[in-house]
């Protein structure tokens, strides 16, 4: 498994960032988070970009983005953006779903307030709610194991991920 990549995926504030950080460090892999390549590869915002150029450019450019991942990383652990769940993920390596319920990803995100401001889609609670429910399903899919994080820390959080690795991979 040493040029294996970890893939964590899951709705957005999920903790899939914060997760691949402490586990990159872990498992001596690469972390790369794919919030910052999109907007490194468009020079733009997230937010922005969907703003000037709309969904489908967006879809588009994470597509490019996918493959990229897709081809070209090995030895990485992977934070995929929270709507990126319309991507077959676990072909970038073994998938992490990190399913959390919508309150704790609420209650999460108001710790800071810029964590919700820069994510437009909690400007209106009620679509990311549906959001949420309607991409549950397809996150778990495609996902080689499921991690609910309700009411636990990043580091056991961490720990369960490295103990499926250590037993199943």
């Amino acid at each position: 498994m040493s040029t294996q990549n970890i893939v964590l995926s899951g709705f957005m504030g999920s903790g899939k960032s914060t997760i691949a950080k402490a586990l990159a460090t872990n498992l001596d892999k690469f972390m790369l988070d794919c919030d910052y390549i999109l907007e490194g590869f468009n020079a733009m915002k997230a937010k922005d970009m969907r703003a000037k150029f709309g969904d489908l450019a967006f879809k588009i450019s994470q597509e490019k983005m996918f493959l990229f991942l897709k081809n070209s990383v090995k030895n990485s652990v992977i934070a995929t953006g929270g709507n990126m769940h319309w991507l077959s993920l676990n072909e970038l390596g073994v998938n992490f779903y990190l399913k959390t319920s919508f309150e704790t990803i609420i209650d999460r995100l108001s710790k800071d307030k810029n964590e919700l401001e820069k994510r437009p889609i909690f400007q209106d609670m009620q679509k990311a709610c549906k959001l949420h429910v309607q991409t549950q399903d397809k996150f778990s899919q495609m996902a080689n194991f499921t991690i609910v994080t309700d009411d636990k820390s990043i580091e056991l959080v961490k720990d369960e991920i490295l103990n499926l690795i250590k037993e199943k991979l």
